[in-house]
């Protein structure tokens, strides 16, 4: 037994520290050195023994893969079993201190912060195992509501470390524990497996019959396209009917009549605004006139814009 010879929070501290060390957790006998201290930090009390013996477990982990040759920590990529059954075990006794009130519910998470925090990647991505195992803790009550926003940080912080080309395995999953954690109705957007949003409702807009394009000569001659646009094109690479032809697939554009030398076009825009367009050939040279009518000036002026860079 550890004597009281400091403050109330250090005794505290040294008697968790002391048992978690010999990975022991007895939680009447943490309760009663609480009671006899009565200090008011107890929880912080708690959460500094475990983050201390955290970082000993770390550093006897590197000691045991590379001697004392701690400048190796950046490179290190293998862990050993033993040290993974000690941080399951020390997290499992984190989360018996929180469901006893001994601490904090966040205190598991950030043990895994310092985790990842302090090792590489690769170490990190065998740690996550213990991680994915806790799953359904973190989603319960006395968890969810504390951890989330703790978690979701942690987790964009390992994948901004992650390479996109080497790591795509552990970067899913990371994804998916994530759309495991969070349910549907989160502001992040994640889903939990199981969820499905029950208040489907899709709202439809009446939108405007379209004009046939029977009905555009009568339209062009009824003074309702006001709008008019003109450009004329030298030269292009196709002849006539082989570009009237591309126009029509590339712009959704339809053939209302065709000549030799000329061709009108028509189509709607998304909103029900007719356009129509007369192409004329011009020279020998695969020249062309484009003559415009619309009831929407800018995109008319557009569309024929984009036609003409689009031919030359």
């Amino acid at each position: 037994m550890i004597e009281k010879n400091s403050s109330s929070f250090e005794f505290i501290r040294q008697n968790v520290e002391a048992d978690l060390k010999k990975s022991e957790w007895n939680t009447q006998k943490i309760r009663e050195v609480i009671n006899k201290n009565n200090s008011s930090e107890f929880r912080t009390a708690v959460e500094h023994a475990f983050r201390s013996v955290l970082f000993g477990l770390m550093e006897k982990q590197l000691e045991t893969t590379h001697g004392t040759n701690l400048d190796d920590m950046e490179t290190s990529t293998f862990v050993t079993d033993q040290f993974l059954t000690n941080v399951r075990n020390l997290i499992g006794f984190a989360i018996e201190a929180v469901h006893n009130e001994l601490a904090a519910a966040t205190m598991p998470i950030y043990l895994f912060n310092d985790l990842f925090t302090y090792t590489t990647i690769d170490i990190s991505e065998q740690i996550f195992v213990v991680m994915e195992e806790k799953a359904s803790i973190w989603r319960s009550s006395i968890f969810f509501q504390s951890v989330k926003n703790v978690l979701l940080r942690m987790c964009n912080d390992l994948l901004k470390r992650l390479s996109k080309t080497q790591k795509t395995v552990f970067s899913g999953r990371i994804l998916t524990f994530l759309a495991q954690l969070f349910p549907l109705n989160e502001k992040s957007g994640l889903n939990q497996i199981g969820h499905f949003n029950t208040e489907n409702v899709t709202k439809l807009t009446k939108i405007k019959q379209p004009t046939t394009p029977v009905e555009e000569p009568e339209l062009m001659s009824s003074g309702t396209l006001t709008s008019q646009s003109r450009a004329n094109i030298s030269s292009s690479s196709q002849d006539f009917p082989s570009l009237i032809n591309t126009i029509c697939q590339t712009y959704q554009l339809t053939v209302v009549d065709k000549v030799n030398s000329a061709a009108s076009l028509y189509s709607e825009t998304i909103l029900g605004h007719p356009i129509a367009l007369l192409f004329k050939s011009t020279n020998s040279q695969n020249g062309i006139s484009i003559d415009g009518k619309s009831t929407e000036t800018h995109f008319l002026s557009n569309l024929i814009e984009e036609i003409k860079n689009f031919v030359k």
